[in-house]
């Protein structure tokens, strides 16, 4: 039967002690008839919880060939392993094979180009060909608020000459009302009494 585990080391061994664990545990799998088939070290990876004290752990993922009765006594030894801060054992589909951190990084960078190749198309496509970049934003300007200009009438190039009072050569004389004529009662009686009285005139 093919098998995958994962174990996780201590992080303060070092490279010589984490490298003559790990060797420990393939003598363990080989031990009891099993065959290592492929192997991926991690390295040293920060653990997304705290596990006996520990934040940090060194990776590493291996495939192995055991008889399903001898896996049980493997996770007896396992277990009471103490450089092992945890591990995994599961079994493997047919045709399964192991994929190592390193594909698995350049899958995922080859990934993310084309993602941001696709989002690139995708924002160009938006913009149109025939629109323009977006300028820059202007600055505000304040209004300026018109000066009231006070526009002085304009004086003629030259004033007209003013035409001389002619004076009267004979100051001119009130016209004079005209007397009134007619005599009165008492006149006109004194000059009928003296035509009757002149005796060279008869009636």
């Amino acid at each position: 039967m093919k098998y995958e585990i994962m174990v996780l080391l201590m992080p303060n061994l070092g490279q010589e002690k984490t490298s003559h664990e790990l060797s420990e545990i393939k003598k363990m799998i080989t031990s009891l008839g099993g065959e290592i088939l492929n192997e991926d070290d991690w390295g040293q990876r920060e653990l997304a919880y705290s596990i006996k004290k520990q934040t940090h752990a060194y990776y590493t993922v291996m495939t192995f060939e055991l008889e399903p009765l001898k896996s049980k006594e493997l996770e007896k030894t396992l277990n009471i392993y103490p450089a092992l801060i945890r591990y995994l054992i599961t079994k493997c589909p047919k045709g399964y094979e192991l994929v190592t951190m390193s594909t698995y990084k350049a899958e995922a960078e080859v990934a993310l180009k084309e993602k941001q190749e696709l989002a690139a198309e995708k924002a160009e496509k938006r913009a149109g060909p025939s629109r323009k970049p977006a300028a820059a934003p202007r600055a505000v300007e304040k209004p300026v608020k018109p000066k009231k200009v006070v526009e002085e009438p304009e004086e003629p190039a030259e004033k007209p000459a003013e035409k001389p009072v002619e004076e009267p050569a004979e100051p001119i004389k009130p016209k004079e009302e005209p007397k009134d004529e007619r005599l009165s009662l008492e006149e006109m009686d004194k000059k009928l009494r003296s035509i009757i009285e002149d005796p060279d005139i008869t009636l």
